[in-house]
């Protein structure tokens, strides 16, 4: 067959239908050669579901299934479409073999597809004229209609029927997440692991823009009001640095220390408090750019630097402030779950040494210090992704099958 178009008002009169494909062939049919025009009218009666059968029309596809030309036709090489009961899918030089059995499961889902927007475009017309014509005018007799819900309408919406959706409106992604909020009492009770699952990938997305800013915000310059904004809109960061369960208080906190002139007030970066003991924690930031090393002190060791001394003097004079006024700052700001048994200390400072002899001194100093924790920025990036890995599908699907 060689499909044309049969309408004479068109510009494309009696061109190919399907351009650039030309001809449909069909094989295996066991169709007998006719010997006479009114044998052709017969013969093409037995064609298969979907052709067209009336040579007036040009011939081809019907026109709802005409998606199936549209797609081959994509291929810009293809010239042909061969319809085979003997041969697989495939494309071959300029020509597409379709197996009969690819086409009929297609057209059938066409088919589905036209019978389904049908029937929901009849209850929507429906819906319209009972709305304006009744309910305009007698909404206590006739109250509103609205299209009734289908089961598993958001699972198609999201999933399109087992091909996934490019893409959700804004207001799609914000409906899609209010939904699962309101109803995560139950989803935690009917589809715990779905649940879980779910979380598991928020976090991980979560992690992954924070480890991205945090790369990209040591790469340049910041200021310390930068990163401390940093850890202020992220906490856990500073839990996961101290691998304990840790709860920010606040930033920029007064511990004490005001003179008479009211100057000389002591402001910690960070207050923490365990969330099972109620002891405090002190941590100071600095940039990712402060020394942590100073000049040469002997062959193969080095001397701390005056910034790295500098930050652990001052959060210990602060600690020392703390201890003297917390009963005083429990009554003030009506803290009462705060205590100072031990308090710690932390210091976010510098990057970790490049050199062998550079780490050996660092190692050696901190962990000289019994109550200062000092942690460099990229540690701390080293541990985020570190939990990343740990909260990979790839780690948790590996775990599973092993």
């Amino acid at each position: 067959m060689f499909p044309v178009n049969t309408f004479p008002d068109k510009r494309d009169f009696l061109e190919p239908r399907y351009n650039p494909i030309r001809s449909i062939s069909l094989e295996g049919f066991d169709v007998t050669r006719p010997d006479s025009d009114d044998a052709v009218r017969d013969m093409l009666e037995y064609l298969p579901t979907g052709f067209l059968k009336d040579p007036e029309y040009g011939l081809g596809i019907q026109r709802e299934f005409r998606f199936i030309m549209t797609a081959i036709g994509e291929i810009g090489s293809v010239r042909k479409l061969l319809v085979s009961k003997r041969q697989l899918s495939r494309l071959e030089g300029d020509t597409y073999v379709l197996a009969y059995r690819d086409f009929e499961a297609v057209r059938k889902g066409i088919a589905r597809i036209h019978s389904s927007a049908v029937g929901s475009a009849a209850v929507d017309k429906q819906i319209l004229c009972h709305n304006a014509l009744l309910t305009a005018r007698l909404p206590g007799t006739y109250p509103e209609r609205h299209r009734p819900y289908k089961p598993d309408t958001v699972f198609k919406a999201v999933s399109g029927d087992q091909m996934a959706a490019k893409t959700l409106s804004n207001a799609d992604q914000v409906a899609a997440m209010g939904i699962v909020s309101k109803k995560k009492n139950e989803l935690s009770k009917s589809h715990p692991q779905e649940l879980l699952e779910l979380r598991r990938e928020i976090e991980l997305v979560t992690l992954e823009q924070l480890i991205e800013k945090l790369d990209k915000m040591l790469a340049s310059r910041h200021t310390e009001r930068q990163w401390q904004q940093l850890f202020f809109d992220n906490p856990f960061v500073l839990s996961l640095a101290f691998g304990l369960p840790i709860v920010a208080l606040g930033g920029q906190i007064s511990v004490g220390g005001r003179r008479l002139d009211g100057g000389g007030d002591k402001i910690v970066d960070f207050l923490h408090r365990n969330a099972l003991t109620d002891n405090v924690t002190l941590v100071e930031i600095k940039t990712p750019r402060a020394s942590l090393l100073g000049s040469k002190y002997r062959d193969g060791v080095f001397a701390p630097s005056g910034e790295l001394t500098g930050a652990i003097t001052q959060v210990l004079d602060q600690r020392y402030q703390l201890q003297k006024n917390i009963a005083t700052l429990k009554e003030a700001s009506r803290k009462a779950d705060l205590e100072s048994y031990a308090i710690k200390c932390m210091v976010i400072i510098g990057a970790t040494p490049t050199t062998p002899e550079g780490k050996k001194s660092l190692e050696l100093f901190r962990n000289s210090l019994n109550d200062v924790l000092v942690v460099t920025f990229d540690e701390l990036v080293t541990k985020l992704k570190q939990l990343r890995e740990f909260l990979s599908p790839d780690r948790v699907a590996g775990e599973q099958l092993s």
